[in-house]
C-alpha cells in the first residue's frame, strides 16, 4: 500500500510540507475553479478528521472545517488553491503527532466539489464518506471506516483498520478499481451491467462474490487480511 506509507509519515511528523500560513477553524470558503480540477485532503497530526466529500454540478469547491470551540486552538488548517486545484491540510497545532497516545481534537471536514474532480483523501484517524464523485478517486486511511457511493470507473481505497463500503455507479468498459484493507470487512456494489470480473482475496474471512466472472476489460480487485468480502450488484 504505497500511499499508506505517506500516512505513516504523517504519524511520524514527516509529511509533505505545509501549504500556507495556518488558520484555526471554523473555516468556510468557496474556491472557484476553471473546470473540474483536482482536490486533495489530508488529515493527521493528532487530530481525528471526519471527512465528507460530495460531488455537485458547480465548478467551485466549498470548504467547511469545524470543531468544538474548546478545540479551536488545537487545530491548524492549511488551505492552498488555484484555478485548477484545491489542497487542504488539517493538523494538530504544535508538535503533537500522536505522541501523547491519541487525537487531541476532532474536526469535521466537509467539501462540495465538482462531480468530475480528481479527488485524493488521506486521513490518519477518522471516518471518510464520499458521494457522487465520478472522477478519479483515491482514499487512504489508517484508522476509520470508509464509505463511497456513486463512484466512477477509477477508484482506489486503502485502509489499515476499518470497514469499506463502496458503490460504483459507472459501467465503464475498462474500470480500474482496487480496494485493500488489513483489518475490516469490505462490501463492493457494482451495476448489473458491470462486465469486468472482480478478483477477491482474504486470509481470515468469508467471500461472497457474485461478480467473479465477466469478459470486460480493465481491472477490479478487493482484498483484506482479516475480514469478509461481499461483491454484489
Amino acid at each position: 500500500m504505497r500511499s499508506l506509507l505517506g500516512l505513516l509519515l504523517l504519524l511520524a511528523g514527516s509529511a509533505v510540507p505545509v501549504l500556507a500560513d495556518p488558520v484555526q477553524p471554523p473555516v468556510h470558503q468557496t474556491v472557484a475553479l476553471s473546470g473540474p480540477g483536482s482536490v486533495s485532503i489530508e488529515g493527521g497530526g493528532n487530530v481525528r478528521s471526519n471527512v465528507r466529500v460530495t460531488g455537485w454540478s458547480q465548478d467551485n469547491v466549498q470548504v467547511d472545517v469545524t470543531t468544538a470551540p474548546a478545540d479551536r486552538d488545537k487545530v491548524n488548517v492549511f488551505l492552498d488553491s488555484s484555478r485548477s486545484r484545491v489542497s487542504l491540510q488539517v493538523k494538530g497545532a504544535g508538535s503533537g503527532f500522536f505522541m501523547s497516545g491519541g487525537p487531541s481534537a476532532t474536526v469535521q471536514i466537509e467539501l462540495h466539489v465538482p462531480s468530475a474532480s480528481k479527488v485524493a483523501i488521506e486521513v490518519v484517524t477518522g471516518s471518510i464518506g464520499v458521494a457522487n464523485v465520478n472522477g478519479p478517486l483515491v482514499v487512504s486511511s489508517v484508522n476509520g471506516d470508509v464509505t463511497v457511493s456513486g463512484a466512477g470507473p477509477v477508484l482506489k481505497v486503502e485502509t489499515v483498520n476499518g470497514k469499506v463500503n463502496a458503490t460504483v455507479r459507472s459501467s465503464d468498459a475498462a474500470p480500474r478499481i482496487s480496494i485493500e484493507t488489513v483489518n475490516g470487512d469490505v462490501t463492493l456494489s457494482v451495476p448489473k451491467n458491470f462486465s469486468t470480473p472482480v478478483v477477491t482475496h482474504t486470509i481470515n474471512g468469508k467471500i461472497e462474490n457474485s461478480r467473479s466472472e465477466g469478459q470486460g476489460a480493465g481491472k477490479a480487485s478487493v482484498s483484506t487480511v482479516n475480514g469478509s468480502i461481499t461483491v454484489r450488484s
